[in-house]
């Protein structure tokens, strides 16, 4: 998962990363969340998935690092302002 994290994600914060499922799951599917939000927001609809779509899948749910953002005035928030290269296995 480190590397995986380096490569994909830049700039997280390290003890944010959730991982739902197996590590080795057919299908990974990485679900990001919105400004000001982190990876606990969305883990509720990772679980949900995960039980809809079986062990087949897994869930990185990133939590972006916390930046200043001009529409809330430069106050630092968390921001998806994560490098992201998509990927389909």
């Amino acid at each position: 998962m480190q590397q995986l994290r380096k490569r994909f994600f830049g700039n997280t914060m390290e003890e944010e990363v959730i991982e739902i499922g197996s590590p080795f799951a057919a299908k990974r599917v990485i679900l990001l969340h919105g400004l000001t939000g982190t990876a606990t927001v969305i883990r509720p609809v990772a679980e949900y998935l995960y039980r809809r779509l079986g062990e087949s899948y897994s869930f990185i749910l990133p939590t972006a690092q916390i930046i200043k953002v001009k529409q809330f005035n430069g106050e630092p928030v968390h921001a998806q302002g994560l490098r992201m290269n998509l990927f389909v296995n």
